[in-house]
This record gives C-alpha cells, structure tokens and sequence, in this order.
C-alpha cells in the first residue's frame, strides 16, 4: 500500500461513503502525480465494491424500503402530492380513507356526494360501515377526491 493511503474499509461502524472519501484525502497527500492518481482510482473502485457488497447484504426488506423510497422521491419530483402526518396518521389509526380524505380535501358529505354522482345516504352509509360499495361507486368518489381507488382502501386490510 501506497505511504499516505490509508485503508479504513471494513471498519465497524465506518460509513462507505466517508471510509472512501477519506482515502480519497489521504491519496491527495502523495507527491507522485501517477501514484496519486492510481491511488484516486482504486479509492473509487474500493468505494463501488464496498457498495455493491453493502447493497447484497441488504434484506428483501431492505431493499422493498428503498424501492418504495425511490418511487416516493420519483412521485414528489414529478409534481406528486405531499400528504401531511396528520392525514397518515388518521390513515394508520384506522379512520375510514373516504372520511380522511373528504375532510382533508375541505369537502362536506353531501358535496362530495354530488362530485361524486352518487347519493349522500349511499356516502354516508360507505363511510360508516354499513354498506360495501361496488368498483365503480369507489370508482367515482376516488375519482372526485383525486385519490386511486387503492387509497381508499383502509389500512391493514388484506390486499388480494
């Protein structure tokens, strides 16, 4: 090993990222341009394979989190709506989505149910339970909240 490259890789606890930074640092410190810059390199190479060996150490858990990570930055990049804790909050806490989102998007029972072309006993009747609404009703209200319809299905339920 090159004199002033120091090999911090592999270290418990070092991040990949600042393991390699700091190597790229030391390798500054050589005075041969050549050896300096081999020395650069295999910073960069060392950095990619500690990556790579990063990345297949992740579990499907992992990695199912950062795809939905990167889609989530992909959405709110492309002009996707941000939604506040406390809707995701009522979400989590079991509050019915239609409700949820209703409310969130300033609208009453009954002028939802007009956007929606549907009856406001039928709303009402979907939001407390009592009745299952077919595709197509679920359909219209997804569609006058701007929501997908899978966001109005309420949390935890099982998805087939």
């Amino acid at each position: 090993m090159a004199k002033g490259v120091k090999r911090t890789a592999g270290v418990a606890g070092t991040d990949v990222a600042d393991a390699v930074r700091r190597m790229r640092v030391s390798a500054t410190a050589i005075g041969d341009p050549k050896l300096r810059d081999f020395a650069t390199s295999a910073a960069t190479v060392i950095g990619t394979i500690l990556d790579r060996v990063d990345r297949a150490a992740m579990t499907s858990e992992d990695l199912a989190d950062v795809a939905a990570y990167d889609r989530s930055v992909a959405e709110v990049e492309s002009g996707g709506e941000l939604v506040p804790d406390r809707v995701v909050e009522r979400l989590a806490a079991g509050t019915n989505p239609i409700v949820v989102w209703r409310t969130y998007r300033g609208l009453t029972q009954a002028r939802l149910a007009e956007q929606a072309g549907v009856t406001p006993h039928l709303l009402s009747n979907v939001e407390n339970g009592h009745r299952d609404p077919r595709f197509s009703t679920m359909l219209k209200i997804a569609h006058a909240l701007d929501v997908s319809v899978d966001e109005l299905e309420p949390w935890g339920a099982s998805r087939t």
